[in-house]
């Protein structure tokens, strides 16, 4: 008994359909993109224009659209991003500046500083200078003072002197020529002698 032939499934006529189907809308297709190639028509705009007409895919495409920035909002982008990046490069410019001067002025305070303290140390060091040569001198006797002092040239001899105080002075000067008195006397600090003055009184 020889066997009957089968029947095309369900699935395989649903396939066939589906070919037909496809070669149908691409030979439309076709058909349709000629005529509007012949009447003068740019079948791509015209086939998008219809689209955009298409409620659903009309929307997708202005949706895509605005989601896509235009000419002018990009240069205006863009005219901000280079506006911005001068600022920060001025303001960086400015910073820079800043510590420049920053550092300059510590480096002058520290110069400052030092110089405050040299002069401290020099007014120290000239301070027990002095005060060696008053007790020198005070305690030495007027004429071999004034005999010290006669071989001195007159600015220095004055400059030890002005140290002294004014009975010692008097002495001193009292054990000298007359000469070399008045040249000593004229380089003397008045306000010091006028200072003791006050003070004795």
């Amino acid at each position: 008994m020889e066997d009957s032939p089968r029947k095309p499934s369900f699935a395989l006529k649903i396939l066939k359909l589906l070919l037909v189907v496809i070669i149908a809308l691409m030979f439309a297709s076709t058909v349709t993109w000629m005529v509007l190639k012949v009447l003068g028509y740019e079948p791509t705009s015209t086939m998008t224009s219809w689209a955009n007409q298409v409620p659903v895919v009309g929307a997708l495409a202005e949706n895509d659209t605005s989601a896509t920035p235009s000419s002018a909002e990009f240069e205006r982008l863009q005219e901000e991003v280079k506006q911005k990046s001068k600022q920060i490069k001025q303001l960086e410019q400015q910073l820079t500046q800043a510590q420049t001067k920053n550092e300059q002025w510590e480096k002058q305070n520290q110069s400052l500083k030092q110089d405050k303290k040299q002069l401290k140390q020099t007014e120290s060091d000239q301070q027990a200078k002095f005060n060696v040569i008053t007790d020198t001198y005070e305690n030495m006797e007027p004429g071999k003072a004034a005999a010290i002092l006669a071989k001195m040239d007159h600015n220095k001899a004055a400059e030890y002197l002005n140290v002294l105080s004014n009975d010692v002075k008097a002495s001193i000067l009292e054990n000298m020529t007359a000469e070399e008195a008045a040249a000593l006397t004229s380089l003397l600090d008045v306000n010091q002698w006028k200072d003791e003055q006050t003070q004795n009184q």
